[in-house]
């Protein structure tokens, strides 16, 4: 008896891929000249705005950036840090992750160790 739950084999239909779009069409530019009167012509001694300037930006004044190895790890670190107040603006590796791994290092090295005591082999 056939419940009707089988699955039966369809015939395969090689599928055609779908053809792009075709590109909208483009009026024709209008060439456009300018008197030199009107136009916009750099002077010839500006190579950069003072605004955009980074070394005159007050905030990029007021941070240092350090790159050092940390002595008990061997990880380089690079740091971020307000020279105003000397506090750490951003850190590379993030500090709870050096935490995670002091911590993960010192169950691994306690592992590591023998047990004193632990010595089941004794003659009676």
């Amino acid at each position: 008896m056939d419940s009707g739950l089988t699955i039966r084999p369809t015939a395969t239909v090689a599928q055609a891929a779908p053809l792009p779009p075709e590109p909208a069409p483009v009026p024709a530019a209008v060439p456009t000249t300018l008197a030199p009167a009107q136009s916009v012509t750099p002077s010839a001694d500006s190579q950069r705005s003072a605004a955009f300037d980074p070394s005159h930006d007050p905030l990029q004044q007021a941070i240092t950036r350090e790159v050092f190895i940390d002595p008990q790890t061997r990880e380089m670190i690079f740091r971020v840090s307000d020279a105003r107040t000397g506090m750490t603006v951003y850190q590379v590796p993030d500090p709870a992750q050096l935490q995670l791994q002091a911590y993960i290092r010192t169950i691994l090295a306690k592992e590591e160790t023998p047990h004193q005591g632990a010595n089941t082999d004794r003659a009676v």
